[in-house]
């Protein structure tokens, strides 16, 4: 979904990934995705623009690790790297199929990770970063209005 945190929007990386994908100009392929690192390689226009990696050592360094958000790194790393690749990515190399609002996950601006709450198992229905652009194709188009609203307001 998106959020407003102290008036700043906040998408979930599914949101990303179906926004890049169905902008028909930007695109991403996952390289690697374990529990250690989430690789992602990033496409404008068709020609390769770069690739986005996050790593557990990453979010370590980064003191993601401690904190409110600790549960989500060690209950569901694969998820959380998956975010924080998706949402640099994002931000490096697909900036314009954002309108020029530059993307934050939740979690990078403060807010508990989105996503299953401790002690439920996850649901790949819900939880998986991989649904099927197709599925996303009425919310992805409605949250590119939604964002080019902002910024022509």
């Amino acid at each position: 979904g998106i959020y407003i945190i102290q008036g700043t929007p906040a998408y979930s990386a599914n949101v990303m990934a179906a926004v890049i994908q169905r902008s028909g100009r930007w695109s991403y392929v996952v390289t690697r995705h374990d529990n250690s690192a989430c690789t992602l390689e990033f496409s404008d226009g068709g020609r390769r623009a770069g690739y986005s990696e996050f790593s557990i050592e990453d979010a370590r360094i980064a003191g993601l690790l401690v904190g409110k958000n600790a549960h989500s790194w060690r209950n569901y790393p694969r998820n959380m790297l998956f975010a924080r690749a998706m949402s640099n990515g994002a931000r490096w190399f697909c900036p314009g199929a954002f309108g020029g609002v530059t993307p934050y996950t939740p979690e990078e601006l403060g807010e508990p990770a989105a996503g299953p709450k401790p002690g439920r198992e996850p649901d790949p229905e819900v939880d998986s970063p991989y649904h099927k652009t197709e599925d996303y194709k009425d919310e992805a188009a409605s949250h590119t209005g939604w964002i080019a609203a902002i910024e022509y307001e």
